[in-house]
Order: C-alpha cells, then sequence, then structure tokens
C-alpha cells in the first residue's frame, strides 16, 4: 500500500517538475498509436501493388510486326475499363555510342525473326544528377506518408532507372486500344520537357490512359540530353560524312531523334492502329519547344499534320543558342573536361580532335556537364539560357528560329498552344538546387535589372541607356508599387518571373506565327486548381500559400503519374469534370485539328488572327479572353515594339 502511494505521488509530481511531462508523455504514445494502421497500410499496398505488377508481367499482347521485326507488349485497362495494348522500349535508332556518339541517329537493326519483349521502358538518356531537397517538408500528415507509400514500388523503379540510365536510349513507348491498320487511328507523338538536360519519356510519368480512352494512339520517344545531344562542334567530319564526301555540322542531335522517331512512326504506326498521315506533334516546356523546331525542320516535313507546344516555343529565349555561343560551350566543355582528366590542353583544336577526345570521355563523366559548361556570370541566374539548346547548324535548322518564321520557312499546320496562369513558380525549384531563398534572387535582380533580363531583350536595353532606366522604373512600379523587389511578396516575384520567362516569348510567338500562317493557331491559358495540378502536387509541402496554376500543372491531367500518391476522384468532384473537358479537346485536336467541343454548352474556340488573339480561359467553366495578361503583355510591349 505504501510503495503504491509512493507511486501515486511520483506520478502527480512528475508535471510539475517537467513542466508539460503529460504532453511530451503523450507526444511520445502517438507513434506507437500509428504504428500498426502503418503496418497493415504497408502490407495491404505492398500486396496490392505486388499484384499489380504480376498483372503487368503476365497479360501479354499479340506480336505486331514492324520494320525492324515483330514485338510483343502487355495487355492493360483504363480505370474507365478501355482495354489498350502497350509496347515500350522500341528502338527507332542504333545506339548513339562509341563513333555515333553526338552524330545523327543510324536506323536500328533488324532483330527477325527473334519476337521482341516490348513489356518494359527502355533505359533513361544519360543526364546529371537532379538536386533536389533532402528534407521532408514540416507540414506532412500521417496520412500524406500513408498516401506516399502507394508510390513506393514506382519509386523504387525510378531509381533503378535512373542508376541504369545509358547512351542506349533512344527508344520509345507505343500504346494503343487497337492494332491493325484497319484501326486508322489519329496519332500523338509527345516530347517530354526538362531544360534539354531531365527526364525521359517513361510509362510512369506519361500514362496514356486518358488518350486510349479516347481513341488516340499515344507515342512518347526518349531523345539525347545535355552535351550528348546538343553539342555543336562545328564542321566534323570525323566519321560524319555525307554520300558525296560533304562535311556535316556535329549539332542539334536531339531534334535529329525526334525527326527519326517521327520517321519511325510514318514507317510503322499502321502495324499499331495508328494512321500515319493524321499524326500530331507535341510537347511540354524543353518538349514544347522541340515540337516548335520540328515546323521549322525542313527534314521533318511531312511527318506530322498538326503541332502542340505547351510552355515553350522555339522563340523562347532558352530554347536557341547562337552558333557562336554554342560552339564556345562546346570548346568549353572540351578544355575543362580535359583539365579534370589530366590530359595536355590542345591550343587550336580542331573541331575533329575535340571529337574524337569527347567520343572517347566516359559517359557519366560528360553527363556531370554543370561544372565543366557553366559559363554564365553569376549575375545571369535568371533569364539566362540553359547550359545546352538547339541552334543554328546550316543543315536540320538553316537559320535562326525567329528568321524562319518571318521568311515563312516552315510547316504550315493548326497549331496549339498553351500556357499555365502562373507559370513563374518554375523558379522555386531553381532557388532550391542554388540553395537559395526567393527574396535572396530577388535582390540580385534588384541590385542589377538588367542581367534579369533575357539575352534579346538586353540587345535592345543597353547597359546604361535611358530606355532601360525607364523599363526598369516601369516594370519594378508595376510588379511590386514602392517595394523592392527583395520586400515583395513571393507572389509578385514569381510574376515577374513567369512575364519574362514563358508569357513574352508565347507572345511573340503568336505574333509572328499568325502574321504569315494561313493555318488556325489556337491558344488556352490554364487556370484550373484542383489535387491533380502536376507541379502543385509536387511543391504543395513546400509552397502552400501560393495561389495559381503553374508550369506544368496542366500535365497532370492529360497523363497517368505513377511516382505521386494517387488521387481517387468521384464523380461530383470538379476535377473529374474538368479532365474529361480538357483531354476531350485535345482530343478534338488531334482528330481535327480544331480543339472546339461539339456540346453546345462549350464555347467556341476561334483561333488566333493578325488583328485578334482570342485564348481560350480553361477552367471548369471555360471562357475566352483577349491574349495572355494582356496588362503585363502591354508593359513590355512599350519598351519593346521593334525589338527582334
Amino acid at each position: 500500500m505504501a510503495s503504491s502511494k509512493k507511486q501515486k505521488k511520483t506520478q502527480s509530481q512528475s508535471p510539475q517538475r517537467s513542466g508539460g511531462g503529460s504532453a511530451q508523455a503523450a507526444k511520445a504514445k502517438t507513434p506507437s498509436r500509428w504504428r500498426t494502421p502503418l503496418l497493415v497500410a504497408v502490407l495491404a499496398l505492398c500486396v496490392y501493388r505486388g499484384l499489380e505488377y504480376h498483372n503487368y508481367w503476365h497479360s501479354l499482347s499479340p506480336v505486331v510486326e514492324t520494320k525492324q521485326g515483330p514485338v510483343q507488349g502487355r495487355a492493360a485497362v483504363t480505370k474507365a475499363g478501355t482495354e489498350y495494348l502497350a509496347f515500350q522500349g522500341l528502338p527507332f535508332a542504333e545506339p548513339p555510342v562509341g563513333p555515333l556518339r553526338f552524330l545523327d541517329p543510324v536506323p536500328p537493326r533488324s532483330w527477325a525473326p527473334q519476337v521482341r519483349d516490348a513489356r518494359a521502358d527502355g533505359p533513361m538518356c544519360r543526364q546529371p544528377q537532379m538536386k533536389v531537397p533532402g528534407v521532408l517538408p514540416s507540414n506532412m500528415t500521417v496520412m500524406d506518408v500513408v498516401r506516399f507509400l502507394g508510390t513506393v514500388p514506382a519509386l523504387a523503379h525510378r531509381a533503378l532507372k535512373v542508376m541504369r540510365q545509358s547512351e542506349d536510349c533512344l527508344h520509345l513507348n507505343v500504346y494503343t486500344p487497337e492494332v491493325g491498320a484497319d484501326a486508322a487511328l489519329p496519332v500523338l507523338v509527345f516530347v517530354h520537357g526538362g531544360a534539354f538536360v531531365y527526364g525521359d519519356g517513361g510509362s510512369d510519368m506519361f500514362g496514356p490512359e486518358h488518350f486510349v480512352d479516347r481513341g488516340v494512339v499515344l507515342v512518347v520517344p526518349n531523345y539525347r540530353l545535355g552535351p550528348f545531344g546538343f553539342l555543336a562542334l562545328g564542321e566534323a567530319a570525323e566519321g560524319g560524312k555525307k554520300v558525296g564526301g560533304a562535311p556535316r555540322g556535329v549539332g542539334n542531335a536531339a531534334l535529329k531523334d525526334v525527326v527519326a522517331a517521327l520517321r519511325w512512326v510514318k514507317d510503322n504506326i499502321a502495324h499499331f492502329g495508328g494512321d500515319p498521315d493524321k499524326v500530331t506533334i507535341g510537347g511540354q516546356s524543353a518538349g514544347g519547344a522541340i515540337a516548335s523546331y520540328m515546323t521549322l525542320v525542313p527534314a521533318a516535313k511531312g511527318l506530322f499534320r498538326s503541332a502542340i507546344s505547351m510552355s515553350g516555343t522555339a522563340l523562347h529565349h532558352w530554347a536557341f543558342s547562337t552558333p557562336e555561343k554554342a560552339l564556345e560551350r562546346g570548346r568549353i566543355l572540351a578544355r575543362r573536361l580535359r583539365a579534370k582528366m589530366g590530359h595536355a590542353q590542345a591550343d587550336g583544336e580542331s573541331p575533329e580532335d575535340a571529337l574524337r577526345f569527347l567520343q572517347s570521355v566516359d559517359a557519366a563523366a560528360l553527363a556531370d556537364y554543370t561544372n565543366y559548361c557553366d559559363v554564365q556570370d553569376e549575375s545571369r541566374w535568371l533569364m539566362d539560357e540553359f547550359p545546352f539548346q538547339p541552334t543554328v547548324d546550316g543543315d536540320l535548322v538553316p537559320a535562326a528560329p525567329l528568321d524562319l518564321l518571318r521568311a515563312g520557312r516552315f510547316q504550315q499546320v493548326p497549331t496549339l498552344l498553351g500556357l499555365s496562369a502562373r507559370e513563374g513558380l518554375f523558379i522555386f525549384p531553381s532557388s532550391l538546387t542554388r540553395n537559395r531563398t526567393l527574396e535572396n534572387m530577388a535582390g540580385l535582380v534588384d541590385a542589377d535589372f538588367f542581367w534579369a533580363l533575357p539575352e534579346y531583350m538586353r540587345k535592345g536595353l543597353p547597359r546604361g541607356s535611358e530606355a532601360l532606366r525607364l523599363a526598369e522604373v516601369a516594370a519594378k512600379e508595376f510588379y511590386f508599387g514602392k517595394q523592392s523587389m527583395a520586400e515583395g511578396s513571393m507572389q509578385q516575384f514569381v510574376d515577374f518571373y513567369g512575364t519574362l520567362m514563358f508569357d513574352y516569348d508565347t507572345y511573340r510567338f503568336t505574333r509572328e506565327l499568325t502574321a504569315v500562317s494561313q493555318t488556325p493557331v489556337f491558344a488556352y491559358n490554364f487556370t484550373f486548381e484542383g489535387r491533380q495540378n502536376l507541379f502543385r502536387r509536387v511543391l504543395v509541402y513546400h509552397v502552400p500559400e501560393f495561389k495559381g496554376a503553374t508550369h506544368s500543372d496542366d500535365l497532370g491531367y492529360l497523363f497517368g503519374n505513377d511516382l505521386l500518391p494517387q488521387v481517387h476522384l468521384l464523380e461530383s468532384d470538379p476535377e473529374l469534370s474538368f479532365q474529361k473537358n480538357f483531354v476531350t479537346s485535345f482530343s478534338n485536336f488531334i482528330k481535327t485539328g480544331n480543339p472546339t467541343r461539339p456540346e453546345k454548352s462549350y464555347p467556341k474556340w476561334p483561333s488566333m488572327t493578325k488583328t485578334g488573339s482570342p485564348v481560350m480561359k480553361i477552367n471548369v467553366d471555360s471562357t475566352l479572353q483577349e491574349g495572355y495578361r494582356p496588362d503585363h503583355i502591354s508593359l513590355w510591349n512599350t519598351f519593346f515594339k521593334n525589338i527582334a
């Protein structure tokens, strides 16, 4: 009894000594309260995903013939009940290794009569390691963690792909609801984004369900990235002569890869139920720019009949490098890699010597280009070009994109252009990888406004000029009022960045295109905010206060994504009705060259003209607006009416 009383006394005194010990004790018990539910959830998810993967590998498709040989993929079913066939990892070119590194893609060899297993994605193309934050956000809940567990198998598979990335990566995936030439279905060839250095067309990020539900064949190719795809060396004859002995410029290999993929589609897609005469080329961000380039490339003529560019075009300042700058980057890369590897420097090195050396460098070292080819001034972080970009090579790309557009030297095909309402949140991952806050980045621009401008604007507003001073005063007043950039809100800085990084160049492209094109140009502004907005789902825990649809958000409604927790939608959820409308508009454009919905309740989607810029404001209830953010565009037009 005395012992019992002593124990009770000790327990009653404990809170007084600890100053809140009961709260700490409750907090200490919290993990045990969740331990059993978490273990059950993990076990259930593992069993469920295990069954999924079993079905994935054991549901075989019919064998389909291609020019290179027979292939067999897998059969699958969408959530809507549509049966479709997936053929993955199909090579459309020989592995670009050894003497083929940097050079034009070569048609793949035949594997007939052997049947090729096409049930899994091919390797990712070589790319540098992407920097990601190493700390979990503090505002994640236990249920967030439970939902995340469902993605673990897909993330593990993605991690294996990252570890096994290879130069032997020129493969594509085909998804079709029906095989055989009689189907004659429309085809979308979609090019992934990633700043020309990251990404791939994997099935875990570009799930085909929404398109095959609507009778569209989806094709997603890889293309070489970074220096492998965009290194320029000038005239390099070594291993690169055309028939007749004319030397070829080394550069734009990635664009040539996409042309090769389109040729493969032209030659083979009928076997997969697609119509080779009903192909649409599309892409987002850097992929949108590449899709836009395809309309400018003579070698791609006749390989598609319409084009979609989402958040990127050939006129975006980050999507083009002058030949001089591209060649300088190639020389810097060779010089710095020689120094890193302890090789003697070659004074006056010829393009042929640089080519031979870079073809001998280990692929992993070459992919890790950042330390060796970053020629940008530290204060030019905001609007300058990506390290590797398309350029003029005199062959595939005969002139600068602006010159080709103004001369009418491009394929005039129906075009669909898109922007998200607030593209500028794209800056947030950049701040994470650079270990800087947005306030710090805004302070850099505040101190030197000139270097915040794209290069073509800097040419029109030279440093020290009165025109630059007036532009700086007007821009800061428009976006930040009486505050400095560093003192302004993140929303204001995101708007400033988004206008110059995405919006204004899309406006320029629409003006140049409609001035000469005889085919319709449709435009949309993605404004919907929902649980499937892709970028929002990635960043919601880091910037929960951010408002507005942003860069890549539209992809979350067009493609399935296994790398993020699944969102289970009910018929009453606005995300579901929005997704149906959005995908249907895209499918209509792919099928007919016009995104207008047939329902009377849906507004007619007019094309842009020389005098009018109707833009469909995409939301649950879509409406028309005049131009992209006309007040923002008007501000910059005040200073750049005649800019080239």
